[in-house]
């Protein structure tokens, strides 16, 4: 067999013999799996600007992944949400009555879970009502509230319970409170309080207020009204069937603390323009009036 001898082959084909014995190895190390880092490295496929490469042997642990599938594969998976094995049905326990506070029970669950909660009114979700207990207002009165809630648990698909049954609210009551010693009126309405200012009530006689006291019912409502001492009222409520009423008094120039001692009114309950015109809008035939000390 010919042998060749360098001197015979010459240097292109020194050369081309180099860089075929360096693609050999570089089969070699990419077969077995392992970092390779050679300077012609931009020439070759897969190998970044560095020289480095990496190449999985098999997808087993501690090889660098270099596509999504393979990435994924690797990954735990969590196991899939179940459903609650029981969802419970709320319900609603509290006086039902403008002013009070309901409070929502949310019923038996399984496994236990954590809550929100919707209130709503005549089937219409009361705004920022997300709470576990809700105090009606004066808007409830007449209506019928009903709570849902939304039960959450780890590893559980949360899930909104069926609407509670309703409960209808009763209104709350509608009076006007006058109290002399403080010179305040108060209009409760529904529940809840409507209007609250000064007034001026009788002028005291021999240590006697010349306005009675007691429970009395708005019988009438006159706009204007003239009164018996020739003053004429815009504004005229009358208390039962007496010569006294709540009205406007544009005559008086202060209202509260202790005017009514010197320049008290003839036994009526004298209000402020604006407040007499507030309330007479507001008020009906057959309101409660209560008057004390």
């Amino acid at each position: 067999m010919a042998v060749l001898r360098e001197k015979d082959m010459g240097a292109g084909w020194r050369g081309r013999l180099a860089v075929c014995v360096a693609l050999a190895v570089v089969a070699c190390v990419m077969t077995a799996g392992l970092v390779i880092d050679l300077p012609f490295a931009q020439a070759v496929p897969g190998v970044d600007a560095s020289g480095q490469t990496a190449v999985p042997l098999s997808g087993g642990p501690g090889v660098p992944c270099v596509d999504a599938a393979s990435c994924a594969a690797d990954e735990p998976v969590a196991p899939d949400p179940v459903p609650f094995s029981k969802v419970g049905q709320p319900s609603i326990s509290g006086t039902k009555k403008v002013g009070a506070t309901l409070t929502a029970k949310p019923g038996s669950w399984s496994p236990k879970a954590s809550f929100t909660y919707r209130w709503y009114r005549n089937s219409k979700m009361i705004a920022k009502a997300a709470g576990p207990t809700y105090k009606t207002v004066a808007a409830d009165g007449g209506t019928k509230l009903a709570v849902r809630v939304e039960g959450s648990a780890p590893g559980r698909v949360t899930v909104w319970s069926k609407v509670s049954r309703a409960v209808k609210v009763k209104p709350g009551s509608t009076y006007i409170d006058v109290n002399m010693a403080t010179q305040k009126l108060r209009y409760v309405k529904n529940g809840s309080l409507a209007m609250s200012f000064n007034v001026v009530t009788g002028l005291p006689s021999k240590g006697k207020s010349s306005t009675p006291t007691g429970t009395f019912t708005i019988t009438q409502k006159l706009s204007p009204h003239r009164l018996f001492y020739n003053e004429t009222a815009k504004y005229w409520m009358r208390l039962d069937h007496t010569h006294i009423g709540l009205h406007d008094a544009p005559w008086q120039t202060h209202f509260g603390g202790t005017w009514y001692k010197t320049n008290g009114s003839h036994g009526c309950v004298n209000l402020p323009p604006a407040d007499a015109k507030r309330l007479y809008a507001q008020v009906k035939v057959g309101t409660k009036v209560t008057i004390h000390k």
